[in-house]
């Protein structure tokens, strides 16, 4: 006999007719298993797992179930043979809704505690196990493993070939160890990408939300710092220059924008002038005051506003 450890502990291999048939069945397993990767969301995951494992494992049933707190919930079962079957329909229809305290006489709180996968060969007496796999399921042998998620069981793996009538063997228990250790792997990936989703989620509607508010933000200074429109004056040789001053109306137009605390982008925008013209007019403006800065230029524009030299 050969050990070889695999998921839920370390598992004895029989002295087995056919390895290579058991080998293949593991490679199949193994492959289906690997395929959830494929899956992008819980629910989707859950479903399917019961339907991959009865495919590469050749098991006519499954069923995957939830451990929340001290019981387990029957959630996703699948039958690919016999589906008709006056049995299955009852077992499908009795599972709904069910929930099954583990008490310390079922096979499922052993499996539990020990984080291991178990073979039943048969029921067990007087257990709520017994009750659900054996009155409902009439299962001779089943195979349950525990579902390992985030470091603590979380559910539960069954499995068993009611309708072909074939005995469950220690193959089956190592290929449903197997199966749910990967299961529980591709699940936390779920998770993972689920917490993922939401915060790429979050952080775009904040980026969002915060490009709103400095649109709100800068719209109002640019209408505050838009020049009254100008009053039209009969066209004279002079009228391109305000002479008491030495600017141009455009000039003039700029230093007012620079009076409101406007920026050289923000007046460029405005004016609809290129940035680079902004800032030729600017230097043009300290020049002709003369200014040293742009404050000074503002405190000689407001003299020239009480003096009435600058309209």
């Amino acid at each position: 006999m050969t050990t070889q450890t695999v998921v839920g502990g370390s598992v004895t291999w029989p002295e087995l007719e056919d390895p290579a048939g058991s080998s293949a069945r593991l490679s199949a397993v193994v492959e289906k298993a690997a395929s959830m990767a494929t899956v992008g969301s819980l629910g989707s995951l859950v479903e399917l797992a019961p339907w991959l494992i009865c495919e590469a494992g050749g098991l006519d049933r499954a069923m995957l179930s939830r451990v929340t707190g001290s019981v387990w919930t029957p959630h996703a079962l699948a039958i690919t043979k016999g589906e008709d079957d006056p049995v299955n329909t009852v077992l499908a229809e009795s599972l709904v809704g069910l929930s099954i305290p583990l008490s310390g006489s079922l096979v499922e709180t052993e499996v539990l505690r020990r984080r291991q996968t178990l073979l039943v060969d048969r029921p067990r007496p007087r257990s709520h196990s017994s009750s659900v796999m054996g009155e409902l399921s009439h299962s001779r042998s089943y195979v349950v493993a525990p579902i390992v998620i985030s470091d603590r069981v979380s559910g539960f793996l069954h499995a068993d070939s009611f309708t072909t009538g074939r005995p469950l063997g220690e193959t089956d228990r190592v290929l449903l160890a197997t199966f749910a250790g990967i299961f529980g792997l591709q699940y936390e990936r779920c998770i993972a990408a689920d917490r993922l989703r939401a915060q790429s989620e979050a952080a775009a509607a904040a980026l969002s939300a915060a490009a709103s508010q400095l649109v709100s933000t800068v719209r109002p200074t640019l209408r505050q710092a838009e020049p009254k429109a100008p009053v039209r004056r009969r066209a004279t040789p002079e009228s391109v220059m305000t002479t008491t001053s030495g600017l141009t109306s455009r000039e003039l137009g700029v230093l007012r924008l620079i009076a409101t605390g406007a920026t050289n982008t923000q007046i460029a925008s405005a004016l609809v002038l290129s940035e680079s013209t902004v800032k030729s007019h600017v230097k043009h403006i300290l020049h002709k005051l003369p200014a040293a800065n742009r404050a000074e230029a503002v405190f000689r524009f407001k003299q020239l506003e009480q003096q009435g030299l600058a309209s």
